[in-house]
């Protein structure tokens, strides 16, 4: 039985502001900019170094009232380790009080799934909302009748 779903926040909940200015300016997030892209997702390179404010992630859940609809939010930066490393879903896993046959992690980038899918997490890829809810389903999650996309 599902106990947990893990969500990735960029392109998943909300669009990455980094991969729309690459895209916008003809770069891909290769060599110097996945390099930057890691640093600030491990907290090497602090965000408000680069292009936001302090606590960017933070604003935004706030900003949108997304929080409530969380059991707990872990942002990389501010523990030490991200994605695909898979010591960030050990953390979660232990935060939430599951194990990993019992959770499963949606993310849009393959790469990101494998760290998950190394830590025993079943990993879905996001494409779109329909086939999110579709998947979800299949792995066992139950969808409230209520659910809207």
């Amino acid at each position: 039985m599902i106990k947990a779903v893990l969500f990735d926040f960029f392109d998943t909940i909300a669009a990455d502001f980094y991969r729309v200015w690459l895209e916008r300016n003809h770069y891909s997030r290769t060599g110097e900019f996945l390099e930057l892209a890691k640093g600030i997702d491990e907290g090497n390179i602090s965000l408000e170094e680069r292009y936001s404010p302090q606590g960017l992630v933070r604003k935004i859940l706030q900003t949108n009232r997304i929080e409530k609809y969380f059991d707990e939010i872990i942002i990389s930066g501010e523990i030490g380790f991200a994605k695909p490393d898979s010591e960030i879903f050990r953390i979660a896993l232990k935060r939430l009080n599951v194990d990993a046959p019992e959770t499963v992690f949606v993310d849009d980038l393959e790469t990101y799934l494998e760290g998950a899918r190394q830590a025993g997490i079943t990993g879905i890829l996001f494409k779109d909302t329909g086939q999110l809810k579709s998947d979800l389903e299949k792995a066992g999650v139950t969808i409230s009748p209520n659910f809207r996309i």
